[in-house]
């Protein structure tokens, strides 16, 4: 009985202990070119922690190396990783624009992204984006820009546009995986 109660208090011990997905989790870098981007080739790669990290706001990167920071102007870097996710630029010429960098959360021949956007009385939305190709243009993810790009496809166009009607995150993601059947 003893025995057993040190098992059992053992595997509760250990199922509390924090677990890495991977050591490629705790990493930031970027990449600097749309090259670099593409072979998902890191350049200035740090363990994340307090001194070394990386982050976007309001059109600037600020890459934190050993407590101290460059700043980068939105788009001057094509992307960066922070913990197992990657980021891409979104061209923008003017201060209101919708610059800045977004998650990439599907990747594929349709890749999907999301942007958090930030407003001073919430917590603002998540906006979603699709290009053709990890380096294709980047597009907002709606039945008008869908319709632009895809009338030669009415199959997949209409079939995309349903997914959207749903107002679903998962069947918005879905179109990635529909863009693959259909190509």
């Amino acid at each position: 009985m003893r025995t057993l109660i040190q098992i059992m208090f053992t595997a509760a011990f250990i199922t509390t202990l924090p677990v890495s997905n991977s050591a490629q989790s705790f990493v930031n870098g970027l990449y600097k070119t749309e090259n670099d981007f593409v072979e998902n080739r890191l350049t200035d790669r740090e363990s994340t922690n307090e001194q070394n990290r990386i982050q976007a706001y309001r059109g600037v990167l600020k890459v934190y190396r050993k407590g101290k920071s460059t700043v980068y102007k939105s788009g001057s870097v094509y992307g960066y990783q922070q913990d197992g996710v990657t980021y891409r630029a979104i061209p923008g010429r003017s201060w209101f624009s919708e610059n800045g960098y977004c998650k990439v959360v599907s990747n594929g021949a349709f890749v999907i992204y999301s942007k958090q956007s930030t407003h001073h009385r919430s917590n603002g939305r998540v906006w979603y984006y699709y290009s053709i190709g990890i380096n294709g243009k980047i597009r907002r993810l709606t039945k008008q820009s869908l319709t632009k790009d895809f009338t030669h496809q009415p199959e997949f166009l209409s079939a995309a546009q349903a997914k959207l009607d749903k107002h679903d995150l998962k069947e918005a993601l879905a179109i990635s995986e529909l863009y693959a059947k259909f190509n």
